[in-house]
């Protein structure tokens, strides 16, 4: 069995244009069929070849030793005036750079006529279909259209080139020295003919691509025969309706009528939405509930926690010390929201009592039958009795109220 033909490769079945405002001038469908059918009527006598860009002497192609990047075999035309192109003779290397997406998108050339082959005394009407060029980081003119595949002869895809050919950078230089190609090519020689028309080629080759102009595109538009008139706009979407105004409020005071059938769905509505609130109301009541409970159960622990630690600590801390400091503070651990777990303030605890728990014990706080503990201020160490009697000056209320204590 021979080994598969890979010398060259094929772009198949590849859209490049269709009907629209192009280039200043209104491409109708009818005009598109015409290039297919004009690409048939020129087989064997014109061969629109495929390019690295628009250069009109392909600079960059002949560089490489390429004469040209293939040649268009087929064109078809849809019914909505989509032209779609098969390429064929593409350099393999070219379809690697297709393969890899460097290789991207199209813009075809056309000529607005051309001499008939069979008959120098007349000419064919265009458009024409002279080439196709294949685009890398320049835009087409024609936005939408999906990019080329490259395949070989028997259908298998070309492998995408692992790295960039050198020349893919020259590409874009030789593309811009060739922007103002279409204004800047008055003639083209076609079987031996020189004629008086342009190439136009539907690339975005400036920076900027001029605005499109309404009353151009009308001014196109009436220009066409009716038939052809009925067809562009046959292909236009049609504006959506405007929407519906809301209906009128009725006049205040009043309410409008409703069927009998709605009144009962909204009412049946209003039930099942008073039953879902009701149990609603009565899982939010059983959820704070428990967690009361779980709150109250907490605290007491804690609380008796706190009691076990106190009475460790009795013959170290004065009563007054103890009742005045130190069970506030530690009060304030158990309920308040600093601490949100039990195990938080179960640690909250430990870690305020362990300073007390380290001091050593006042042998004049132990208590033992006919020495009570002393209270209130005779228990008062140097530094508090200092204070109180600072507090005599500045508050003597609240030292009036300790001194009873």
């Amino acid at each position: 069995m021979p080994a598969p033909d890979r010398s060259t490769c094929e772009v198949r079945d590849w859209p490049v244009f269709g009907p629209g405002y192009h280039k200043g001038t209104l491409y109708t469908p009818e005009m598109c069929r015409r290039v297919g059918a004009n690409f048939a009527r020129l087989r064997g006598h014109l061969t629109p070849a495929a390019k690295l860009g628009h250069d009109r002497s392909q600079r960059l192609s002949r560089s490489l030793g390429l004469p040209n990047v293939g040649r268009v075999v087929a064109v078809r035309v849809s019914p909505a005036g989509v032209i779609s192109l098969d390429l064929a003779g593409v350099p393999v290397n070219v379809g690697g750079e297709i393969a890899a997406g460097r290789i991207n998108a199209g813009s075809i050339e056309l000529v607005p006529k051309a001499p008939d082959p069979t008959d120098p005394a007349k000419e064919i009407d265009g458009p024409v279909l002279t080439g196709v060029a294949l685009l890398g980081e320049e835009q087409p003119a024609l936005k939408g259209f999906p990019p080329p595949v490259a395949t070989y002869p028997d259908g298998t895809p070309v492998p995408p080139a692992a790295d960039a050919a050198p020349w893919l950078e020259a590409m874009a230089e030789v593309m811009s020295a060739a922007a103002a190609f279409s204004d800047a090519a008055p003639t083209v020689t076609l079987f031996g003919r020189e004629l008086p028309v342009a190439v136009v080629c539907f690339a975005d080759l400036t920076p900027e691509t001029p605005p499109v102009d309404k009353d151009q595109i009308i001014a196109a538009l009436m220009a066409l025969p009716p038939d052809q008139q009925a067809e562009v706009l046959a292909a236009v979407p049609p504006a959506a309706p405007p929407a519906a105004p809301p209906p009128a409020a009725p006049p205040d005071g009043q309410m409008s009528e409703k069927p009998k059938w709605f009144a009962d769905y909204e009412a049946k509505c209003d039930q099942k939405f008073a039953e879902m609130d009701k149990r609603q109301g009565a899982a939010e009541k059983f959820a704070e509930d428990a967690q009361k409970e779980k709150g109250e159960t907490e605290e007491a622990l804690m609380s008796e926690l706190a009691d076990q630690h106190f009475a460790k600590v009795t013959r170290k801390v004065t009563p007054f010390a103890l009742d005045k400091v130190h069970r506030p503070a530690v009060k304030s651990i158990i309920t308040g929201k600093t601490f949100s777990t039990a195990a938080d303030k179960r640690a909250a605890i430990g870690d305020y009592f362990a300073p007390l728990l380290a001091l050593p014990d006042d042998p004049s706080l132990a208590a033992a039958p006919g020495n009570p503990v002393p209270a209130g201020p005779a228990a008062l160490t140097t530094q508090g009795r200092a204070v109180l009697d600072a507090l005599k000056v500045t508050n003597p209320r609240v030292a009036a109220k300790y001194a009873t204590a």
